[in-house]
C-alpha cells in the first residue's frame, strides 16, 4: 500500500517509526509528503525539524521550530482575544494540549474562535490526577480544553 492511499495520521505514524529506527531520509520524505498535502500539519513540521536537527541541518530545523512556536502563539492569542483569561500549553509530543481558563459566559466565544481545533471539555475535582482518552484520528490540530 503506497502512502497516497493512507490518511495523513497513518503516514505520520510511518514517518515517526522511520525516525525511531534511524531512517532519517525516509522520515523526511514522508513528512514532506504530508506537508505537500497539508502545509500546517504541526506534528509533521515538528518531526521534520527533529530529522533536520539530527542530520545536522540546524538552520532548516530552527526554521521549522519557529513555525511551530508561531502557531502556538497564534492559538494562544486567538483564545485570549476571544475572551479567555489565560491559557497553558501542556504535554510533550504527540500533538500537545492547550488549556484555556475562561468565564462561563465566554467559553462558547473562545470555542467558536478556535473551531478548527479539537475541543475536549475538562474540569477540576478532588480525585487527583486521572487519565482520559479521546479518539484522535486527526493529528494535525492541537487539542484545546476549557476550564
Amino acid at each position: 500500500m503506497g502512502t497516497a492511499t493512507l490518511s495523513l495520521p497513518r503516514v505520520f505514524k510511518r514517518a515517526f517509526i522511520a525516525y525511531e529506527r534511524g531512517d532519517l531520509g525516509r522520515a523526511e520524505e514522508l513528512c514532506k509528503s504530508i506537508l505537500a498535502a497539508q502545509r500546517d500539519y504541526l506534528d509533521a513540521i515538528h518531526l521534520l525539524a527533529a530529522v533536520q536537527f539530527g542530520s545536522g541541518r540546524l538552520t532548516d530545523a530552527l526554521t521549522n521550530y519557529d513555525k511551530i512556536l508561531a502557531s502556538i502563539d497564534e492559538i494562544y492569542a486567538a483564545g485570549r482575544e476571544a475572551g479567555a483569561i489565560g491559557g497553558k500549553l501542556l504535554g510533550a509530543g504527540g500533538g500537545g494540549f492547550m488549556v484555556f481558563l475562561a468565564e462561563p459566559e465566554k467559553r462558547e466565544q473562545v470555542r467558536g474562535r478556535l473551531n478548527k481545533l479539537i475541543y475536549v471539555n475538562v474540569g477540576l475535582d478532588n480525585d487527583g490526577s486521572t487519565s482520559c482518552f479521546t479518539s484522535r484520528t486527526d493529528h494535525d490540530r492541537v487539542l484545546i480544553g476549557m476550564l
